[in-house]
């Protein structure tokens, strides 16, 4: 959902971490839909050309992706349908975007404002903040 980030250096877009041995097709497209700068569709990460070299989105979208693996179907109706479970999701992915740098906290309670879940910035700055992703947030 951000617009800005960090460039990461050419040649080093492959994510690393726990999981990445099924990695992702990395996909520079404009089909992302309007608003965003990436999504997850496992097996894809798709992602706008002008943010293909931010390690931190692809990142970010990994979190989505890991999930996704497990139960693609399922994910996805809950992503779509609960906003307890999206608001969960988001959190995830955003707090591992912060612990790359790619966004500030403040950042990130933005563009989860932007994701219509019905949380004040109060409570999206508390989410980001707090223990497991969704704490509070019932």
């Amino acid at each position: 959902m951000l617009r800005r980030c960090r460039a990461t250096p050419p040649g080093s877009l492959r994510p690393a971490g726990p999981g990445v041995d099924n990695a992702p097709m990395i996909i520079s497209t404009h089909l992302v839909p309007r608003g965003f700068s990436a999504c997850a569709l496992w097996p894809f990460i798709l992602v706008r050309p002008e943010h293909r070299g931010c390690m931190a989105l692809i990142e970010h979208e990994m979190v989505h992706y890991r999930e996704q693996a497990w139960i693609t179907p399922a994910w996805v109706v809950l992503y779509l349908v609960s906003r307890r479970f999206r608001l969960a999701a988001e959190v995830r992915a955003y707090r591992r975007q912060i612990a790359l740098g790619g966004v500030t906290r403040e950042q990130a309670a933005q563009a989860l404002m932007g994701y219509r879940l019905g949380i004040t910035p109060g409570a999206a700055m508390k989410a980001l903040s707090s223990g497991p992703a969704g704490a509070g947030t019932a």
